[in-house]
C-alpha cells in the first residue's frame, strides 16, 4: 500500500529470506537445543547452570551478531549485487540496518525459551503477540518522520527491542 513493486520486491527477494536464512541457523537452535536443557536445568532448580548457559548464548550472540553487522557494512551492496540480479541491488540498504537489530532477534529466542522452559507458555505467547502490535506501532511512527521504505525494517526491529524488554521484564 505505501511503497512501490520494486521496494516491496527488495523486501521479499532480498531481505526476508537472508533474514530466514540467519533466524534457520542462530534463532531456530535455541528452541531444538538450549530449550529442553533449560527446562531439565529448571526442572532442577539449577540456575547457576542457567545463568552460565545464558551468558554463553549472549557471547555467542554478540559474536554472530557483531560478524553479521561487520559483513552487511563491508560487504552487502557487493554481495547482493554477486547473488541477485541488478535490479535488486537497493536492497543492501535493508540488509544493513537490519542487521544492527539482529542481537535482538537471537536474544529474544534465549528470553522465550527461559519463560517457556519455567512453564511460561501463555507469557511466551503474550510476548511474541505483542511483538505484533509492537512492529504495527513502530512501523506507523516511523512513518511520520520518515517516508522511506527502510521504515519497515526499523518498525520489524523495534519490535524486536519491545519483545526483547518485555521477556527481561518476565525473566526476572
Amino acid at each position: 500500500h505505501y511503497y512501490s513493486i520494486e521496494e516491496l520486491g527488495d523486501f521479499q527477494v532480498v531481505t526476508k529470506p537472508i533474514l530466514m536464512y540467519m533466524i534457520t541457523l542462530f534463532v531456530f537452535p535455541v528452541f531444538r537445543f538450549l530449550l529442553p536443557e533449560l527446562s531439565k536445568l529448571h526442572a532442577q532448580n539449577a540456575y547457576k547452570e542457567i545463568v552460565a548457559l545464558q551468558r554463553w548464548f549472549y557471547k555467542f550472540s554478540f559474536l554472530v551478531s557483531g560478524s553479521f553487522v561487520l559483513l552487511m557494512i563491508f560487504y552487502s551492496g557487493e554481495f547482493v549485487s554477486f547473488v541477485f540480479k541488478p535490479e535488486y541491488h537497493g536492497a543492501y540498504l535493508y540488509l544493513t540496518h537490519l542487521s544492527f537489530f539482529f542481537i535482538f532477534i537471537m536474544l529474544n529466542a534465549f528470553q522465550i525459551a527461559l519463560i517457556k522452559a519455567s512453564g511460561g507458555f501463555a507469557k511466551a505467547l503474550f510476548v511474541r503477540v505483542s511483538g505484533i502490535a509492537l512492529f504495527i506501532v513502530a512501523f506507523y511512527l516511523t512513518r511520520l518522520y520518515s517516508e522511506n521504505s527502510v521504515s519497515v525494517v526499523f518498525g520489524l526491529a523495534l519490535a524486536y527491542m519491545g519483545m526483547y524488554v518485555l521477556s527481561i521484564v518476565e525473566v526476572r
